[in-house]
C-alpha cells in the first residue's frame, strides 16, 4: 500500500506538466490582470481561458476552492463564445481537479466530457490525457479492467504524436496499474520498458520511480537477490541527489530491510531498519513511515523480541486508525463539497441558458434585417435581369425553330447509320467467337499431339534404354563383388527400377488412354488406382454430384491440376491419406482436393515456395477460375472453382 501511495502521489505532480513555484503563480496572475475585460476580443478571452485553466492545475492541492473558482470563470467564456477547444480544456481542468481532490466518479463525468470536445476539435495531446486521468482514476477505484484499456489509449495516442514525454509517463502508469492488479510479472516488463525509453530521454524522476517499480515487481516475485540490487541502485541515486524526498529514502531502505528479514539476515536487516527509522525521527512522517513500523513489527516478532514488536504494531495500527477516521472525514467533506457543487452547477446552467437566449434574439434581429436588405436588392436586380432575358428569349425561340427541324433530319440519318453498324459488328463478333473455338480445338489437338508423342518417346526410348541397362547389369556375377560394391550394385539396380516405374507413370499420365476412351472420370479413376496399388498412399474419388459433360481441352485442364497436386502430396505431404472431390451446379463446377499430412511447412522443399502450386495457380486462372489453399495442423486442403 505504501508503495501505491508514494507513486500517486508522484501522477499528481506529473500531471501538471511542470512544477510550479509561488512566483510563477503571481506571474500568471500578473498576465491575467493586463489582459483587458471579458468581451473585448476573441483572442484576449481564449488567453484569459488557457491562463485560469494553468492557474486552478496549480492551485489544485494548495487551494481547491480558488481552483474551482478559476475554472468555472473559464467555462463562462468558453459558453459565451461558443468555443469547443476551450470547453475541451476546462472539462478536463475540472477532472483533473475532482481526481486531485479525491472525487474519482465526479473526474470520470467530466474526463468523458472533454473526450467528447477533443476529439470534435482533434486536440489528440488532450485526449491523451484525458485518457489517462481516466486510467487513474478507475485504478484509485480498483475497476483495473477499465484502467489498463483508457492507459493503454493514452499511451497509443502520445506514440502516434510523437509525443515522448507524455509516452514514457503513461508507460509507467500503466505500469503502476498492473503492479496495483497483482499482475507483477506484466508490471515489471513494462516498468523496464519505461526505464529504456528514460535512458533515452534522460527523464530522471521518472527513472527513479521505475527502478522502485522493478524493485517491488521483484520483491513480489521474490526474485529477491535481484530486489536488493534495484533498491542499492536507487538508494545511490537518492542519494545523489539533494532535496530527494526523505520518504522515499524511508521507503527505499525500508523494503532492503523487510528483504533481509525474509532471507533471515536479520543483522542487515536490522542496519536498514535503524537508518530508516533514524530519517523518520529527522523529519519524516507518520503515515508515509506507517509501512516502516509494521516491517519493524515483523522484524521484532521473527527475533522473539516481542515487547519491541509490541510497541510498533501498536504504533502501526494507531497510524492505520487515524488514517481510516481522515477518509472517511474526507468522503464526508466530498458528499458536502459534491451537493454544493450540484446547485452551483444548476445555477450556472441557468445563466448560461439566459446568456445563450439573449444571444440568439440578438443573431435572430441582425440576421432578419440583413436578409430583408439582401431580398429588396435581390428583387431589383433580378426584375432588372428579367426584363432584359425576355426579349433575348423572343429572339431565340425562332432559332429554336429552325434548330428543331435540322436536328429531326439529322436524327433520321443517325438512326439508319447506327443500324448498319450495329449489323457489321454483330457479324465480325461471330465470325471472331467461330475463329477463336477453331483456335483452341486446333491448341487441344496440338497438345493432344505432342503429349502422345513425349509420352511415347518418354517410354519406347528412354524406358528401354533403362531397361537395357538393368538387364545389363543383371549380367556381372555378384558373387565376385565385395560386401561394400554389392551393397552398390543393389542400390543401382534399385534406382534403375524406380526410374523406369517413374518413366511409364509420367508417359502414362501425359496422356492416358483412359482420357480419350473414358473420359476425365475414367482417367482419374484409373490414376487413383495406379496409387492405391502401393502402401504409401491410400486416395479416394468421390464424383457423386459431377453430372457436367464438358470438352475435351477443359477436360485436359482439369486432369492436369490434379495430376500435379496428387504428385505434391506423394513428394511432400507426408500423408497416408487423401481425397478428391468432383461437383458441379447448374453455373459453377468444384475440385477439392484435401490430405491428412503436414500442411504447408515451410520446412518442406517445393511446396510452399516451389513452381508445384504456382503451375496450378496459372491453369486455373487461365480457365477463368479460382483457387483457394488452407492449410491446418491436420492436412492440406485446397479449394478450386471454375464458372461455368
Amino acid at each position: 500500500m505504501l508503495f501505491r501511495s508514494v507513486l500517486f502521489l508522484f501522477f499528481g505532480w506529473l500531471i501538471v506538466t511542470e512544477a510550479k513555484s509561488n512566483s510563477e503563480l503571481d506571474s500568471l496572475y500578473k498576465t491575467l490582470k493586463q489582459l483587458p475585460p471579458v468581451g473585448r476580443s476573441l483572442k484576449t478571452d481564449t488567453i484569459r481561458v488557457v491562463l485560469l485553466c494553468e492557474v486552478a492545475s496549480i492551485q489544485a492541492s494548495t487551494d481547491s476552492k480558488k481552483a474551482l473558482n478559476n475554472i468555472l470563470e473559464a467555462e463562462k467564456i468558453c459558453f459565451s463564445r461558443t468555443w469547443e477547444k476551450g470547453l475541451a480544456l476546462v472539462n478536463y481542468s475540472k477532472g483533473f481537479h475532482f481526481m486531485s481532490s479525491g472525487k474519482n466518479m465526479y473526474a470520470i463525468t467530466f474526463l468523458f466530457k472533454a473526450l467528447i470536445n477533443a476529439e470534435k476539435t482533434k486536440e489528440f495531446e488532450l485526449s491523451g490525457k484525458s485518457y489517462a486521468l481516466l486510467g487513474l482514476c478507475y485504478s484509485d477505484l480498483r475497476d483495473f479492467g477499465l484502467a489498463k484499456k483508457y492507459m493503454t489509449l493514452a499511451i497509443q495516442i502520445y506514440k502516434k504524436i510523437e509525443n515522448k514525454r507524455l509516452y514514457i509517463e503513461a508507460l509507467q502508469y500503466l505500469g503502476l496499474i498492473q503492479f496495483d492488479s497483482k499482475n507483477f510479472l506484466l508490471a515489471k516488463q513494462t516498468f523496464e520498458k519505461c526505464l529504456f525509453e528514460c535512458n533515452k530521454e534522460q527523464a530522471f524522476l521518472i527513472k527513479m520511480y521505475c527502478l522502485s517499480g522493478i524493485a517491488h515487481c521483484n520483491k513480489e516475485l521474490k526474485n529477491y537477490d535481484e530486489a536488493i540490487r534495484n533498491f542499492k541502485t536507487l538508494q545511490q541515486l537518492e542519494n545523489s541527489q539533494k532535496d530527494y524526498p526523505v520518504y522515499d529514502k524511508i521507503t527505499t531502505l525500508t523494503n532492503l530491510g523487510d528483504i533481509y528479514r525474509i532471507k533471515k539476515d536479520f543483522n542487515k536487516s536490522k542496519k536498514h531498519l535503524d537508518k530508516a527509522l533514524n530519517l523518520h525521527h529527522d523529519g519524516g512522517n507518520d503515515v508515509y513511515s506507517k509501512d516502516l513500523f509494521f516491517t519493524l513489527y515483523h522484524y521484532y516478532k521473527d527475533i522473539s523480541d516481542h515487547k519491541n514488536s509490541l510497541f510498533f504494531y501498536e504504533k502501526y495500527i494507531s497510524i492505520k486508525e487515524n488514517v481510516h477516521e481522515q477518509d472517511i472525514q474526507q468522503q464526508i467533506n466530498n458528499l458536502k463539497f459534491e451537493y454544493e457543487s450540484s446547485r452551483k452547477d444548476a445555477t450556472i446552467a441557468i445563466t448560461q441558458n439566459k446568456l445563450q437566449q439573449e444571444s440568439r434574439l440578438k443573431k435572430i434581429l441582425w440576421g432578419g434585417i440583413v436578409i430583408l436588405f439582401v431580398i429588396g436588392c435581390v428583387l431589383w436586380y433580378y426584375s432588372k435581369i428579367v426584363r432584359q432575358k425576355n426579349a433575348k428569349i423572343e429572339a431565340q425561340s425562332l432559332q429554336i425553330v429552325q434548330s428543331n427541324q435540322q436536328l429531326e433530319f439529322l436524327n433520321k440519318n443517325l438512326e439508319s447509320l447506327v443500324n448498319e453498324r450495329t449489323i457489321d459488328l454483330k457479324k465480325a463478333n461471330t465470325e471472331l467467337i467461330q475463329k477463336n473455338n477453331q483456335i483452341l480445338t486446333a491448341l487441344v489437338e496440338g497438345q493432344t499431339i505432342e503429349r502422345k508423342r513425349v509420352a511415347v518417346e518418354l517410354h519406347d526410348n528412354l524406358g528401354a534404354m533403362l531397361s537395357a541397362m538393368k538387364w545389363r547389369l543383371q549380367v556381372i556375377d555378384k558373387e565376385k563383388l565385395s560386401e561394400k560394391e554389392k551393397s552398390i550394385f543393389e542400390g543401382i539396380l534399385s534406382m534403375m527400377e524406380r526410374a523406369y516405374a517413374e518413366v511409364r507413370l509420367i508417359s502414362h499420365n501425359l496422356l492416358p488412354s483412359e482420357l480419350e476412351e473414358k473420359g476425365l472420370l475414367g482417367a482419374i479413376q484409373k490414376l487413383v488406382q495406379d496409387i492405391n496399388l502401393s502402401d504409401k498412399l491410400s486416395v479416394i474419388f468421390d464424383y457423386s454430384g459431377y453430372n457436367l459433360q464438358a470438352n475435351k481441352r477443359f477436360e485436359l485442364e482439369l486432369y492436369s491440376i490434379c495430376l500435379e497436386l496428387v504428385n505434391n502430396i506423394l513428394k511432400h505431404s507426408y500423408a497416408s491419406k487423401a481425397c478428391i472431390n468432383l461437383s458441379n451446379t447448374k453455373n459453377e463446377l468444384s475440385l477439392k482436393i484435401f490430405d491428412n499430412g503436414i500442411g504447408l511447412n515451410a520446412n518442406v522443399n517445393g511446396l510452399k515456395s516451389g513452381v508445384g502450386l504456382s503451375n496450378v495457380k496459372n491453369r486455373v486462372e487461365s480457365n477463368h477460375g479460382t483457387m483457394e489453399v488452407i492449410s491446418k495442423d491436420s492436412g492440406l486442403e485446397i479449394n478450386i472453382k471454375f464458372v461455368l
